[in-house]
């Protein structure tokens, strides 16, 4: 149900979650996460992000919503794109997700602090992404190696091969 899907963000929840996405992306790429920490400080990342997720009467407070946002960023960057989805794709890939989500018996149980970490995390990256497509737009030079970078995190994040897809109103389908 939308209601399973949704939690209450609480503020304490969302600063242990940025200070360990800082953290982890420090291990890998410290001038990263000092771009990351700068800004996750500087802006409310989450009212902006409400506001893009609000043009599709979508929320960040839902999970769902959440991981179709980044998969939606995802797909689209894997392209070389910056172009928005439409309203029909956003809504038909947020209605695969909540049923891959209901499906799924690990969400059953799923706490509100759960549910938003993993909403946090697919929304931060979403716009990360967004970020690297509008490097990869500036600089076609490096337009094959963040498409790869993409589509390699959405292979190990959620086994999708995502090049190999098409985003349509009924979500993502194979080519």
């Amino acid at each position: 149900s939308a209601a399973s899907l949704s939690y209450r963000p609480r503020a304490t929840v969302r600063k242990q979650n940025f200070a360990q996405f800082v953290a982890q992306t420090r291990a890998v790429d410290p001038d990263g996460a000092e771009k990351l920490q700068h800004l996750l400080t500087s802006v409310d990342v989450m009212n902006e992000v409400q506001k893009q997720l609000g043009r599709y009467g979508m929320r960040t407070d839902n999970l769902a919503d959440a991981l179709a946002a980044y998969l939606a960023c995802a797909w689209f960057a894997t392209r070389a794109s910056t172009d928005d989805p439409t309203p029909a794709q956003m809504h038909g890939l947020r209605n695969q997700v909540a049923r891959a989500i209901g499906a799924s018996p690990e969400f059953a149980d799923a706490t509100d602090a759960m549910k938003q970490q993993l909403a946090e995390a697919n929304l931060i990256q979403a716009v990360i992404i967004s970020g690297y497509a509008e490097t990869a737009k500036a600089q076609p030079a490096l337009r094959a190696q963040i498409a790869s970078a993409v589509a390699e995190g959405a292979r190990k994040s959620y086994g999708l091969d995502l090049r190999s897809m098409s985003l349509s109103s009924h979500g993502l389908v194979p080519n």
